[in-house]
C-alpha cells in the first residue's frame, strides 16, 4: 500500500480494429502515422500528473485486432474485452460491454477512456453509446485518436463537445508533415465548427502547447468561444413576457422575460461566456414524467434536448430526477393553504373567549365538586334540615362565582367558611383574568381564519381546492398511496379539487376571497397574489394557513449528466458567498454604529 497521496488510476484503454486502422493511415518519415498517435497517447498518460500513479488499463478490442498498448511503469495490468467486428449486428453485445465499462467507471477514482479507430460504425456505435450508456461523465477523460472529422461521424461531435476529451488527428490530414493535432470541441458549439487547437506533437519537438488552454481544459466552467444556450421558460406569477428586439436579426422582435431568475441567468452567462434564448414549452406546463413514460411542459424539453436548461424554478420530487439533473437548490418553499380574508366582525359567542375550553369545563367540574360535597354534608350529618340547606350552599356557590353578594350563615361549621373561602380566592382570580382578556377582544374585532391546514380544508365539504396543474404537489396526489395527499384525492371524485396554471390563478382569486374556494401551492408563489392584492386595494384580502402540508426544495434543471451543471452550481455558490459577505458587512455596520451612539452617551454623562 502506497502513501495517501498516490491513488488507483482506472485507465481503460478502447482500441479497435487496430490492424485495419494502421493499415489504413499513411506512412511519412518512415514513420506510421498509427504509431505516431499511440505515441502521443504514451506522451499524454505519462506527462499529466493525476495519472502518474498506479493505473489498472482494460482493453477493449476486435477478436482481429492484435495491437496492445504499451502502459506506463506503473500500471497494474491490462483486461481485455473482446467483441465482434460487425457492429450493427451485435447490438446486444456491444451494449454488454459498454454496461461493463460504465460499472468499471462507477467503481474508480479516476478513469481515462482511449479510442484509436477510423472506423465509422464503430465510433458512431461508440459515441451514441457512451452518452446514452452514461459512460462519459465528466471526470472521466476521453481521448479519441482518429483521422475521420467529428462531422462525419453521427454523435461523435457531442461527445467530444460536452465531455473531458481531448481529439488526436494524427499527419493532419493535408500533407502538413507527420505530427499530431491535439483540439478541444468546445460546448454547445455547432457540428461543423472547428475545434480549438491547444497543443501539436512531433517526434522531433515531441508535445507543444499552442494555446493559452492546458490540456484538458474545465471548458464548463468558462466556455473558450461564446455559443448560444437554449433556455426553457414560462410566464409566471415571478416572471412576466416582454418582447425585446432580436439583435441577430434586425428589425424583428424576439420572445424574453423580466424576473430575478432572469438576473441570475444573466449573471452565469456573464460568468460561463455564452448567450441564451427563451423557448416556452407549447403546452405552457412546468412538466413531470406521466404514467404512459413522457414528459411534459419544461421538464420534457429540457429531456428530449430541444433545450439545454429549465430556468423554471422547479420543485425536486423523484418523477423529475429520473428524466433530468438539478442545480444546488435555489429556494426552499413551503406547501400552504391560501385562503380569503373574511371582513371584521363581532362573534355574538364572543363572551366564552377569554377563557379557552379547558378552563370553561375545569371550572364548571369544581363549582359541581364542591357544590355536591356541600350538600351531600347537609344530608347526612347536618340537623338543620337536609334539603333547605343543600339549596341555600348551592345558590351561595353560584353567587360567588358570578360575583353576587352572599349573607354567611352563623351555623355554618370552621370546615365549611374554609371550603368557601378557598372557593372566593380561585374565582378572584378567574374573574380578574377573564375581565381582562373579555376587555381585550372587545377592543379588537375578531377576523375569522378557519384553515389552518389542509386538514381544515378536507374537513370542511363546501370548499373547493385549486391546485398548480401538472406540478409537483400534484403529482403527489395522483402517486400517493396514502396520508394527507391520498385523502385529497379521494375528494377529485367529489368535484372538490381543480387543476389549473399559474396563468389562470387571477381570475380565481375571486372565488377564493368570497370563502368558496382556497388555493393550496407554494407560499413564494402566493405571495406575489396576496402583495399585488395589497398593493391595489390597501387591504389584506388573503391569509396563509399555519400548518404547511410539505416543504420542498427549488433548482433549476438540464440534462443528466451534463457538465454545465456543475459551472452552474459553482456560480450558485459564489453568489451566496457575496450575499454573506454584504449581510456581514451590514451587520459590521450595526455594530459600529450602535458603538458609536453607546460611546457618544458615555461621554456625556
Amino acid at each position: 500500500m502506497k502513501s495517501n497521496k498516490h491513488v488507483i488510476v482506472n485507465l481503460m484503454f478502447i482500441s479497435l480494429v487496430a490492424s485495419l486502422v494502421f493499415a489504413a493511415l499513411p506512412k511519412r518519415a518512415g514513420r506510421d502515422a498509427g504509431s505516431e498517435g499511440m505515441a502521443i497517447i504514451d506522451v499524454l498518460l505519462k506527462t499529466d500528473p493525476p495519472y502518474e500513479q498506479d493505473l489498472f488499463v482494460l482493453h477493449i478490442i476486435k477478436r482481429s485486432s492484435r495491437w496492445v498498448p504499451s502502459l506506463p511503469p506503473a500500471s497494474r495490468g491490462v483486461g481485455v474485452f473482446e467483441v465482434d467486428g460487425n457492429f450493427s449486428a451485435t447490438q446486444t453485445t456491444v451494449t454488454r460491454v459498454f454496461e461493463a465499462a460504465r460499472r468499471l467507471r462507477m467503481a474508480s477514482r479516476h478513469v481515462v477512456v482511449v479510442v484509436v479507430s477510423d472506423d465509422l460504425p464503430f465510433l458512431s456505435v461508440f459515441a451514441e453509446w457512451s452518452l446514452k450508456g452514461r459512460l462519459l461523465v465528466w471526470s472521466t477523460r476521453l481521448l479519441v485518436l482518429t483521422r475521420l472529422l467529428p462531422q462525419r461521424v453521427p454523435f461523435l461531435h457531442k461527445a467530444l463537445s460536452f465531455s473531458n476529451s481531448l481529439l488526436l488527428t494524427p499527419g493532419h490530414g493535408r500533407g502538413r508533415g507527420p505530427g499530431v493535432q491535439v483540439s478541444v470541441v468546445s460546448p454547445y458549439s455547432e457540428a461543423g465548427s472547428q475545434p480549438l487547437v491547444v497543443a501539436t506533437w512531433t517526434a522531433q519537438r515531441g508535445l507543444t502547447l499552442t494555446s493559452h488552454l492546458p490540456l484538458f481544459p474545465e471548458k464548463f466552467q468558462k466556455f473558450p468561444r461564446q455559443t448560444q444556450v437554449t433556455v426553457a421558460m414560462e410566464q409566471s406569477h415571478l416572471h412576466k413576457v416582454v418582447m425585446e428586439d432580436d439583435l441577430s436579426s434586425p428589425g424583428e422582435k424576439r420572445i424574453s422575460f423580466e424576473g430575478y431568475l432572469v438576473t441570475a441567468l444573466d449573471y452565469m452567462a456573464q460568468g460561463i461566456n455564452f448567450t441564451y434564448m427563451f423557448k416556452r414549452p407549447p403546452d405552457g406546463q412546468w412538466g413531470n414524467k406521466q404514467p404512459d413514460g413522457t414528459v411534459t411542459g419544461m421538464v420534457g424539453q429540457v429531456f428530449r434536448e430541444e433545450a439545454h436548461i429549465g430556468l423554471g424554478i422547479f420543485a425536486i420530487n423523484p418523477s423529475r430526477t429520473q428524466v433530468v439533473e438539478f442545480t444546488l437548490p435555489m429556494l426552499i418553499a413551503s406547501l400552504k393553504v391560501f385562503a380569503g380574508r373574511k371582513s371584521l366582525e363581532v362573534d355574538p359567542w364572543g363572551f366564552f373567549l377569554p377563557l379557552s375550553p379547558p378552563v370553561w369545563e375545569a371550572t364548571v367540574a369544581s363549582l359541581l365538586a364542591i357544590t355536591g360535597v356541600l350538600l351531600l354534608y347537609s344530608m347526612l350529618i347536618d340537623d338543620r334540615g337536609k334539603t333547605e340547606g343543600g339549596i341555600e350552599k348551592t345558590i351561595i356557590n353560584a353567587g360567588i362565582l358570578l360575583g353576587q353578594c352572599i349573607e354567611f350563615n352563623r351555623k355554618w361549621s370552621w370546615w365549611e367558611r374554609l371550603v368557601l373561602g378557598l372557593w372566593m380566592l380561585m374565582t378572584l382570580v378567574l374573574a380578574k383574568s377573564y375581565a381582562g382578556n373579555l376587555m381585550s377582544l372587545l377592543a379588537v374585532r375578531y377576523v375569522p381564519q378557519p384553515f389552518q391546514s389542509l386538514e381544515d380544508v378536507l374537513n370542511d365539504p363546501r370548499i373547493t381546492m385549486i391546485w398548480h396543474k401538472d406540478s409537483s404537489p400534484a403529482q403527489y396526489i395522483f402517486e400517493a398511496k396514502g396520508g394527507i395527499f391520498y385523502e385529497v384525492r379521494k375528494t377529485i371524485a367529489e368535484g372538490r379539487v381543480k387543476f389549473l396554471y399559474i396563468k389562470d390563478y387571477p381570475p380565481a382569486l375571486e372565488d377564493v376571497r368570497r370563502g368558496s374556494h382556497v388555493i393550496v401551492d407554494f407560499d413564494v408563489i402566493t405571495t406575489t397574489y396576496n402583495m399585488q392584492g395589497f398593493s391595489l386595494t390597501g387591504a389584506c384580502h388573503y391569509y396563509f394557513g399555519r400548518k404547511a402540508a410539505d416543504i420542498q426544495r427549488l433548482a433549476m434543471i438540464s440534462q443528466k449528466d451534463n457538465p454545465i451543471l456543475l459551472a452552474i452550481n459553482k456560480r450558485q455558490a459564489m453568489i451566496v458567498v457575496l450575499l454573506g459577505g454584504q449581510a456581514f458587512s451590514i451587520f459590521l455596520l450595526c455594530l459600529e454604529t450602535l458603538h458609536a451612539r453607546l460611546s457618544r452617551i458615555h461621554d456625556e454623562e
